[in-house]
């Protein structure tokens, strides 16, 4: 009985988990944007899919042209930042999978 309600409750953590970073990414680039329109910069846009644990999170991302130099502002935004913090977002994640798998 635990196990059914344990293997239901997995798609919906997965589903949350994947909308919070989507809603994060949005954020970020509406900021990066405004940041970027400041700057008086051309934009356009490209579409960035990352792989995580809950899935696949997509989004369409500005990109802007500065002295025709491509500028993606998301991109690095998320290497720079946050790298550290998803790969032991992901450690933790495989760590309580393979702990599943087991019993």
């Amino acid at each position: 009985m635990a196990d059914d309600a344990e293997f239901a409750l997995i798609p919906e953590v997965r589903g949350l988990g994947k909308k919070c970073l989507e809603d994060w990414a949005k954020h970020q680039v509406n900021e990066q944007e405004a940041k970027a329109r400041e700057m008086k910069l051309r934009q356009h846009s490209k579409k960035l899919n990352w792989h995580i644990t809950f899935g696949i999170v997509g989004m369409e991302e500005r990109c802007f042209l500065q002295a025709g130099k491509l500028i993606r502002p998301l991109a690095r935004l998320i290497t720079q930042k946050h790298a550290s913090e998803i790969a032991k977002l992901k450690k933790k994640c495989r760590v309580k999978k393979q702990s599943l798998s087991v019993k």
